[in-house]
């Protein structure tokens, strides 16, 4: 409602500041696939709401509504739940925003969604998401110099992605001998931040 109200009242900059707010109270209340449809698509769902914002021309900020998604993914990496197909579309979605796809297509977007949501929260997205190739490809960004890393990023990187190494083998936090074969997954629980 205070959203329609501050469209149809032309305030235009309103749009960014109630879409991550709109994000946010989605990711609070676990509706995970409704946000990542917002953030895919810019459909609220609500054809009065997604009318108001055409109505003014008015578009959701499409890299700041991607980097809240990221952060408020990793500020809730360890109790989400959406099951099933939810947690597959989660850390797809994130993958697709932080982590370089092989022929590096999405680097422009992973740039700057990196660059607003802070490479710590979306390392506790993807880790989050309890896949660990993602994990280990995340942290070979900087590993690789794909994103320039030096000293402290750098060390991060590398602790990180030893981190996910050790998962991997069944030796990391919460892993248990034997892990690898199947898959490296301890499900439910998620890489340590």
């Amino acid at each position: 409602r205070v959203m329609r109200e501050a469209l149809t009242g032309g305030r235009e900059e309103a749009v960014s500041v109630l879409s991550e707010a709109l994000v946010a109270k989605l990711a609070e209340d676990g509706r995970w696939p409704v946000l990542i449809e917002l953030v895919d698509s810019g459909k609220t769902g609500d054809a009065e709401l997604d009318g108001a914002v055409a109505s003014v021309g008015a578009r959701w900020t499409e890299d700041r509504l991607r980097a809240a998604a990221i952060r408020l993914v990793g500020a809730h990496a360890r109790k989400r739940t959406a099951g099933g197909r939810g947690v597959k579309m989660v850390s797809e979605f994130v993958k697709r925003h932080t982590v370089l796809n092989r022929n590096q297509t999405n680097e422009p977007i992973v740039r700057r969604v990196l660059g607003l949501a802070e490479p710590e929260w979306a390392a506790r997205a993807v880790e989050g998401g309890d896949r660990i190739v993602d994990s280990l490809e995340f942290y070979e960004q900087w590993t690789r110099r794909a994103f320039p890393a030096g000293g402290a990023r750098m060390k991060w990187a590398r602790e990180g992605w030893l981190r996910a190494k050790l998962r991997q083998a069944g030796l990391g936090a919460g892993g248990r001998a034997g892990a690898a074969k199947s898959g490296g997954r301890n499900p439910g629980q998620p890489l340590p931040a």
